[in-house]
């Protein structure tokens, strides 16, 4: 028992943690002659076990039951499996100590307070989580930022657009009645043209006709001189043969 009783006791100080307390219905019954010399086995166990310098007392260290001054309370189980509990050595109790204070020392001001995070919410990690924060802040100010920014120019654009597109129906409005009074003056002036092109036909034509009119008149007047010669010859000959003048 004393073999296991330190090998248990080595673990413990070497592991630098006390171990939590079991609840005493969970725990093996034992007769009672053996809870009865379990005290003094602990207490030889732990004399035997301890150094030969005294170790100076501790603040926060609890002193080791007394046999004598035990109370017939003290006999019941739980009281006797506490004892079994308790670390015997009392340097590991004052490092524990030291190392809770260090610890509350290093802590920081963002610490929640919880006990089961002290590890968690050390000083370094909360430094690095207020890093990472401030990191992850800063970019995504950055990205709002940039992206407020694109949203402006976008804006800006779409109301040049908008712009442009009023000024470009505008000048569509104008090109279109331009085109409109072109077309109608064209229009008009091609239907001038084919009117004055039939005009200039029919007076080609007349002209034309006047001219052969014309020829015609001189070519009969022509020939009327010519059958008045040839008559006065005819008559200028018959003249001498005096049966003709009879008959005239």
């Amino acid at each position: 028992m004393e073999v296991n009783r330190r090998s248990v006791g080595g673990l413990r100080r070497h592991s630098g943690a006390v171990t939590p307390l079991r609840r005493p219905n969970s725990l093996p019954k034992r007769p009672k002659s053996e809870i009865i010399e379990s005290p003094s086995s602990v207490s030889t166990s732990s004399k035997s076990s301890a150094p030969t310098q005294p170790s100076p007392p501790s603040k926060h260290s609890t002193p080791p039951p007394s046999s004598e001054k035990s109370s017939p309370d003290d006999d019941d189980e739980e009281t006797v499996e506490l004892s079994r509990l308790r670390c015997t050595s009392v340097r590991t109790e004052e490092t524990q100590e030291k190392q809770k204070e260090e610890r509350r020392k290093n802590r920081c001001a963002d610490y929640p307070g919880l006990a089961f995070g002290s590890a968690m919410f050390g000083s370094d990690t909360m430094m690095k989580f207020n890093v990472i924060k401030n990191e992850l802040h800063n970019i995504m100010r950055s990205q709002l930022r940039r992206v407020d920014g694109e949203v402006s120019a976008l804006s800006q654009r779409i109301k040049a657009l908008d712009v442009d597109l009023e000024k470009s129906e505008k000048y569509i409005k104008v090109a279109t009645s331009a085109l409109v009074e072109v077309v109608e003056q064209e229009m008009q002036e091609n239907s001038n043209y084919k009117n004055e092109d039939e005009l200039s036909l029919f007076d080609a034509q007349m002209s034309l006709l006047e001219g052969k009119l014309i020829e015609a008149k001189v070519l009969a007047a022509e020939w009327k001189i010519l059958l008045v010669g040839m008559l006065k010859k005819e008559i200028e000959k018959q003249c001498g043969n005096p049966n003709y003048l009879k008959s005239v």
